[in-house]
């Protein structure tokens, strides 16, 4: 028999709502719900609350990443209030001094870019040059022997200098090399 699908009920517009602030896309929300994105589609259709909630937990979630993100871009301050208690004659607490600092955070140059590669990539996107063609008939064979054994060779000690990092973290005292 085969397995009835999940019918909307009001209480899914809170919880699509919470979901959507989690980051959660319509592929993943329609999992969590047991229906398939066709009927996600249909159902934020036919119930509007539930395709707003959708939609507003979307926004808010990104609004707010974009919110930190944009301070990181550009440096902001931040308030530190420290109280340090002391202990009076009769040993209760009492406040003896409150220290408030202000730190300046620093533009962040990776998150500006970030923010311009999103807000303006038409100006701001890296630019990806597309690889030359190679022949590689052109080549003698010699050469590429030496370029495919310095490569292989590359590739051998990095793996030799990541298992034995592995090795160090795990206090284990390795006995074979490889060689």
């Amino acid at each position: 028999m085969a397995k009835k699908r999940p019918e909307y009920t009001k209480e899914w517009d809170a919880q699509a709502f919470r979901l959507s602030l989690l980051g959660l896309d319509n592929t993943q929300l329609a999992a969590y719900f047991e229906i398939s994105r066709a009927t996600l589609q249909r159902y934020c259709k036919a119930h509007p609350t539930f395709g707003e909630a959708i939609e507003s937990g979307k926004l808010r979630a990104d609004s707010k990443v974009a919110e930190g993100l944009f301070k990181r871009a550009t440096g902001f301050e931040t308030r530190e209030v420290k109280t340090k208690m002391v202990l009076d004659e009769s040993g209760n607490e009492m406040i003896s001094e409150i220290i408030e600092t202000v730190s300046e955070i620093p533009p962040d140059s990776k998150a500006a870019m970030q923010w311009l590669n999103n807000r303006q990539s038409k100006y701001w996107r890296p630019r990806v040059n597309p690889p030359q063609e190679i022949n590689i008939s052109a080549i003698p064979w010699a050469e590429l022997r030496q370029i495919t054994e310095q490569a292989v060779k590359k590739a051998q000690e990095q793996y030799e200098t990541v298992i034995q990092g592995r090795y160090e973290r795990l206090g284990i005292k390795r006995e074979y090399s490889g060689d």
